[in-house]
């Protein structure tokens, strides 16, 4: 159990120090993991921030209201 835990702690810090700052960034995460993401209409790119309580690697924000997406992309491995 304490070999799973520590794996798991490895893998999170390593999915870390690769998070995906701008959009050039995200794409790459996408194409490495096999994924496809066509931005909405009304949406509207924004900087993503530091949030120690829910890592995320892209941001949209809805044109027409106060209404936030965030992406966040965990890789398979990270799962296991």
């Amino acid at each position: 159990m304490a070999i799973k835990i520590i794996t798991s702690l490895i893998a999170i810090s390593t999915c870390l120090l690769t998070v995906a700052q701008d959009r050039l960034n995200f794409d790459k995460l996408l194409s490495t993991n096999k994924l496809v993401f066509k931005k909405p209409d009304l949406f509207t790119e924004v900087a993503t921030v530091e949030n120690g309580d829910l890592h995320y690697d892209y941001a949209l924000k809805y044109d027409l209201d106060s209404f936030e997406v965030r992406y966040s992309i965990f890789p398979p491995t990270f799962l296991d």
